[in-house]
């Protein structure tokens, strides 16, 4: 599951038991409602100050991928606390909601437990943003802080020896976008962990297949922050195989930036991703 979960919007299947006041939700692979035979994730829910509290769960392992808040059983509107967690247990993101929105201070962490993000949101609007790059040694090689009130950008760049250099610029320099850079955008772990995650959604997939073979390429923009936008399939000849590319892009988790005169800028990125039946 991503590093940051977005809040469940649809109503789905339940059981309540009414003398303790639970409620038993089931979710396919996409989170949406699910009969308990095919459940990939399910959740308990209790009321608790007021607010309905889904604890969600992996089905194979039962182990707890989020908390999150409800204004009420039907999970139509979030609102309190949400934390999402990883396959060991440890915390991934952690925010507020308030009738829907983001609300307050959100922060989210790799898997190491280093800060990655830290942003504060006002009725659903980023107003600041302070994001943590280049861990070594438990501490961030660069943090960028973003002022969006006042639009201005600040980066602060460590060295091994502790030396910093800063650099302090309207924020006009996030709507510069690259189209060649000296360091490509990466996905985390390089070229071999972005085909095996994506080899992962194509079996997941695969019944859904409507070709024997296919390939896609596609482009979207990496910012300097990892996150991407923009994703457009621009030459596929299978409607499925474009799906699932364009999917794992957008729901996937944060790139690496791509690097000029050695600073993370904003940067366009293409992929290729092809398919054959025998890959399963």
């Amino acid at each position: 599951m991503k590093a940051f979960v977005f809040p469940l919007l649809l109503i789905i299947s339940s059981a309540c038991f009414s003398q303790s006041k639970e409620f038993l939700y089931y979710f396919d692979k996409d989170l949406n409602m699910a009969d308990e035979a095919h459940a990939v994730f399910y959740g308990t829910g209790a009321y608790e100050n007021g607010l309905l509290k889904l604890m969600l769960y992996n089905n194979k392992d039962r182990h707890l991928i989020m908390i999150e808040h409800f204004a009420d059983s039907t999970l139509r509107v979030t609102d309190g606390l949400f934390s999402s967690f990883n396959a060991k247990g440890n915390k991934e993101s952690e925010g507020n909601f308030t009738n829907g929105k983001r609300d307050g201070d959100w922060v989210t962490w790799d898997e190491n437990g280093h800060v990655l993000d830290s942003s504060f949101y006002e009725n659903d609007r980023l107003k600041n943003s302070k994001r943590f790059f280049g861990y070594s040694r438990d501490k961030p090689m660069q943090v960028i802080q973003l002022d969006m009130e006042h639009r201005k950008f600040h980066c602060t760049y460590y060295t091994s020896n502790n030396m910093i250099t800063e650099d302090t610029a309207s924020a006009n320099v996030l709507d510069k976008v690259f189209t060649k850079v000296e360091t490509e955008p990466t996905f985390p772990g390089g070229d071999a962990a972005w085909s095996d995650y994506v080899k992962q959604l194509i079996k997941q997939h695969k019944d859904e297949a409507d070709a024997e073979h296919g390939s896609c390429k596609v482009r979207f923009i990496v910012d300097l922050f990892g996150d991407v936008s923009e994703v457009t399939s621009v030459l596929c000849d299978n409607s499925w195989l474009a799906n699932i590319t364009t999917n794992a892009i957008r729901k996937g988790q944060k790139w690496i930036p791509g690097q000029q005169n050695g600073r993370y800028v904003s940067a366009y990125k293409f992929v290729t991703v092809a398919y054959t039946q025998k890959d399963d």
